[in-house]
């Protein structure tokens, strides 16, 4: 459900088809410890564009607060990239979403991040 969630959402948000990263990627490239969910998707852009997805259920005891700080992390880094690069992007980056909601994170860079948010809020509530 997941995946399909995250193509949705992709296609909804007019992304980037970026390089899809599992949770071994997310911990040596971007931070993210080790661990931290039970499952996830994530799909990371090219060098060219910022748009950036990550869905996935916290595993239990997972450290919610380094996982944000990571991915924060990663965002201002985008938005440093952007702010002096392909400048067009910067608003994107700028309102990212990093969400949790229950046991579910949702972390976006793309055109119309509310649309994206929207359905991962539906999402969640359809996991009951």
């Amino acid at each position: 459900p997941a995946v399909k969630l995250a193509y949705e959402i992709q296609e909804l948000c007019s992304m980037g088809f970026g390089m899809q990263a599992d949770e071994q990627t997310l911990t040596d490239a971007y931070g993210v410890p080790a661990g931290s969910f039970e499952q996830v998707v994530a799909f990371f852009p090219m060098i060219t564009s910022p748009d950036t997805l990550v869905i996935g259920k916290l595993a239990e005891g997972a450290d919610q607060a380094a996982v944000e700080e990571a991915l924060e992390a990663y965002r201002q880094g985008q938005e440093d990239t952007f702010s002096w690069y392909l400048g067009q992007h910067l608003p994107k980056v700028q309102d990212a979403r990093l969400v949790v909601e229950g046991d579910y994170l949702f972390f976006l860079i793309a055109e119309n991040a509310d649309a994206g948010e929207a359905a991962f809020t539906a999402f969640v509530e359809a996991q009951g």
